[in-house]
């Protein structure tokens, strides 16, 4: 049976492939799509305990989601909600605990609004 790691690590390919394809095949404008595909890498990486890669890509995962989605739209707090908490966690891997509660804090409080 494999561990969840190794699910992880199995995890990374296909979202790379699919951000790779994104960026040369389609040439288009970022979408929340690429969004998730960083976000979900980033998360994989969270979980593999490399947070520095985490990190960046929760960042740009964070980045294209804030500036493309309709803050309007109901998927915005929580798809913006769901980035600071895994900053959040991400901070608290590295016992940046300021910045894992600001995140955190960012997160649960978009979600309390709902």
């Amino acid at each position: 049976m494999e561990s969840k790691k190794e699910y992880f690590s199995q995890a990374l390919v296909p979202l790379q492939e699919a951000i790779e394809f994104h960026n040369s095949e389609l040439k288009s404008e970022d979408t929340p799509s690429l969004a998730g595909c960083y976000s979900c890498l980033g998360y994989c990486y969270l979980l593999l305990e490399n947070v520095e890669k985490a990190l960046q890509y929760l960042n740009k995962g964070l980045e294209i989601r804030e500036t493309l989605i309709d803050k309007n739209d109901e998927y915005y707090e929580f798809a913006i909600s769901c980035s600071y908490l895994k900053l959040g966690l991400a901070f608290s891997k590295q016992k940046n605990f300021e910045n894992a509660f600001n995140y955190a804090q960012k997160g649960l409080e978009m979600r309390k609004k709902e």
